[in-house]
């Protein structure tokens, strides 16, 4: 999720940018608003969705259906083991089960 942030901040000043460089050409047809709002939709939201979606895809089994998803140190945002400070993937356990906390136990 790190990587969809951080490419959002680059869109959005490179969309901030856009509108600057671009504004006179367009702003006979265009209020600045409406403008703005048509590069915003384009250089930012899209592509957010669009990796948000695929980062949900790619990450769906993990976060649903392993053990790791139902432990107390599993971050969802990241897919990541907080206690041992490794990224789960599909076929590898960090802690090999060793270390699960069930997420019920612990947040009475």
């Amino acid at each position: 999720m790190g990587k969809i942030y951080f490419t959002t901040l680059i869109l959005f000043a490179v969309s901030i940018a856009l509108h600057l460089l671009t504004y006179n050409y367009f702003s006979y047809w265009f209020t600045p608003l409406l403008y703005y709002s048509i590069i915003f939709l384009i250089f930012l939201i899209l592509p957010f969705y669009k990796n948000v979606k695929s980062f949900n895809e790619r990450n769906g089994e993990i976060i649903n259906k392993t053990i790791c998803s139902t432990c107390n140190f599993f971050d969802k945002n990241n897919v990541y083991c907080l206690k041992l400070d490794k990224f789960i993937e599909k076929d590898k356990i960090p802690c090999n089960g060793n270390d699960y906390e069930p997420y019920y136990q612990t947040k009475l």
